[in-house]
């Protein structure tokens, strides 16, 4: 109450010393009074309360100092409580180990901790939580001991809480199996509260095969995707399938002859992996791929395969007669619904046989068309496995337009097996 009282010592005494006991500090075993020098000029001090093991009630602290009236403060001492924190809600067979921990402190009713609270000094030692799993072959519970359906950890003296790590003395969660459990944590003596008792679902993740953009073309190919639901797996293999090979084949790379089934390593650390769809020469349809993994559901998808349509590219609107030889090409893909233009280009397949490109020029006498085989009025060129185009100069294989003398004429593409999409005939004006 006054601060110049030249150096005073404060006596604090507990009217019930077992049920409560008093420290000056946080490491110094209670006792049932003690004392607390405070300087001159000073007003405040502070000191611990301890609560006996065992033991409830409300006895009072008396303060006593000589020059001052005395002071007193009564204090409830329940029982302690524990909960249960780390546990997560939800988690899948392939994730890592969760580590859980238990507390001690005060709580609102059975509820919740309201307030944590350090093991006491002079306590008669640590105490020990023991953390239970109801359905250990769904998740049992690990620590430097082993795994098993219960496990042990301690609250050191000066700690609320146990280890949260495994190195460090603490538990952990194990998932195993698809399905559901409960954790609980005890103490003997503590209030086991709501939140000593964590409820989690253990789920297998899954594979994703990634949807299709656009169907593949019959003797065409195209790059697919899919992904992993968890990437601590340890490194496997993805099996990917074709209901119908006759169809659809599957490869691991671009450069692979497809066949109805193609297996593919993915790392561990890594989901992602990647393979290509191809459509079998003269097949449509609609097919569902499967893909399956060790430790994973399955993942599945659907893919169509559709008629490869062509376009012709390279004829300008107009042209110079006499002028330099133009090079055209053809490409194959695959068409808007009304098969006006190429929605998307495809390579042809690893494998597959390829497309004979015939390019006929309507008017000879204004234009013609040339190959490293001479000039006519038609003329080939060919679409080769892994490419979705002719040949883009003479020299390597392509057709050029030559203009000859002034007149119009059109230019169209042709290939047995493709649909020619309306911009597969094009027209200019040679002037």
């Amino acid at each position: 109450g006054a601060a110049n009282h030249g150096g005073v010592t404060v006596t604090l005494t507990s009217s019930n010393p077992g049920i409560l006991l008093l420290s000056p500090d946080a490491t110094t075993a209670g006792t049932a009074s003690i004392n607390i020098p405070v300087a001159n000029g000073s007003q405040f001090f502070s000191y611990y309360t301890q609560g006996v093991e065992g033991q409830t009630g409300s006895p009072t602290i008396t303060a006593t100092a000589t020059g001052f009236s005395n002071g007193t403060l009564g204090h409830t001492v329940e029982q302690s409580a524990l909960d249960l924190q780390g546990v997560p809600a939800n988690t899948t067979t392939l994730s890592p180990d969760d580590a859980i921990y238990a507390r001690v402190g005060v709580a609102l009713g059975n509820t919740y901790l309201v307030a944590v609270e350090n093991v006491r000094a002079g306590a008669p030692g640590p105490l020990t939580a023991t953390f239970t799993s109801s359905t250990p072959s769904v998740g049992n519970l690990v620590n430097t001991g082993g795994s098993g359906p219960t496990r042990t950890a301690q609250i050191p003296i000066g700690l609320y809480y146990t280890p949260t790590t495994v190195a460090t003395g603490g538990v952990a969660l194990h998932p195993i199996l698809a399905g559901s459990t409960t954790i609980s944590a005890t103490i003997p003596g503590y209030l086991p509260i709501a939140t000593s008792i964590r409820a989690v679902t253990i789920s297998q993740p899954g594979i994703t095969l990634n949807g299709f953009s656009y169907p593949v073309g019959s003797g065409l190919q195209l790059n697919a995707a899919g992904s992993l639901g968890a990437s601590n797996h340890g490194g496997v293999t993805v099996t990917v399938t074709s209901s119908n090979p006759g169809v659809l084949l599957l490869a691991p790379d671009a450069t692979t002859p497809g066949t109805g089934s193609i297996t593919i390593n993915v790392a561990n650390g890594s989901t992602f992996f990647g393979y290509y769809v191809q459509g079998v020469e003269g097949q449509t349809g609609t097919v569902n791929l499967t893909a399956t993994a060790s430790g994973f559901t399955n993942g599945t998808t659907t893919e169509m395969v559709v008629p490869p349509s062509l376009d012709l590219q390279g004829l300008p609107g107009t042209t110079t007669a006499g002028g330099a030889d133009i090079a055209i090409y053809g490409r194959v893909g695959v068409a808007d619904v009304n098969n006006q233009f190429l929605v998307a280009v495809e390579n042809v397949r690893a494998g597959g046989t390829g497309f004979t490109v015939s390019f006929t020029n309507a008017n000879g006498t204004a234009a013609t068309l040339v190959t490293t085989a001479g000039t006519g009025n038609v003329r080939t060129a060919q679409i080769v496995p892994g490419v979705y185009y002719t040949p883009t100069s003479v020299a390597t294989g392509g057709v050029g337009f030559r203009p000859l003398q002034a007149g119009a004429t059109t230019v169209t593409a042709t290939s047995t097996g493709t649909n020619p999409t309306a911009t597969a005939t094009r027209g200019t004006s040679v002037q």
